[in-house]
């Protein structure tokens, strides 16, 4: 076999064929070898671009859930602030009923039989429960019912506010007096700014409150609450 392999060789006169082409077969070759170079970068690009695509798409799919989970907090804390509110605004009218209650006495025409101390009592019996974490929800949100509520504590303390600091009999003692002037006025109002930010609260968590989509039982009568 080696012996017809060494004929083949010599009848083509194989190394003289390899000597006249050599520059074509090296060319050949290295265009091979190029091309197979080539391959490899395309494959290696490929995978890295594949790799960089999938990257994306990990960051792209955490963003989308990062931005979900914020906006259900904003959500949630939003409907904290008007459950808060609407309580917050219940308890405020609460506190005016069982005042009115306590000292019917200052909300008469001639006011007769009423004290200043018992004024004092009516003046400082809002106690704002809830309205530091309702103002700082109101500061660090904005929104449309910031206005609003700020207007209803200031008018609460310039209500409580509303008395004189007299001496006593005895010395040194100093006793605070309220006054009865514009008593029932100041405080019917409070109850009115109450109510209307209970209701916004309830319409916005709830829509529309029951009293506002059924016709009054007569033409005159109140929205349940007021």
């Amino acid at each position: 076999m080696t012996g017809f392999i060494l004929a083949l060789i010599h009848r083509w006169n194989l190394p003289q064929f390899l000597y006249n082409w050599q520059t074509l077969i090296a060319g050949i070759l290295a265009v091979l070898a190029a091309w197979r170079t080539i391959r490899a970068t395309v494959e290696s690009a490929n995978r890295e671009v594949k790799t960089s695509q999938d990257q994306i798409a990990v960051a792209k799919q955490q963003i989308e859930t990062t931005i979900d989970l914020a906006r259900k907090r904003d959500e949630n804390e939003f409907d904290a602030f008007r459950v808060m509110l609407e309580a917050a605004m219940t308890r405020v009218r609460a506190e005016a009923d069982l005042a009115k209650k306590a000292s019917p006495q200052c909300f008469t025409a001639d006011q007769a039989g009423a004290t200043f101390a018992d004024a004092l009592a009516v003046r400082r019996s809002i106690t704002k429960g809830g309205f530091t974490e309702l103002r700082g929800a109101c500061i660090t949100r904005g929104g449309p019912w910031t206005r609003e509520f700020l207007d209803l504590e200031a008018e609460i303390d310039s209500f409580a506010q509303q008395y004189e600091d007299r001496p006593s009999l005895r010395e040194g003692v100093i006793i605070q007096l309220g006054k009865l002037a514009g008593l029932s006025e100041q405080l019917d109002a409070i109850k009115d700014k109450a109510f209307d930010l209970r209701e916004r609260a309830i319409r916005d968590r709830y829509g529309e409150p029951p009293w506002r989509s059924a016709p009054p039982a007569t033409p005159n009568a109140a929205p349940p609450g007021r």
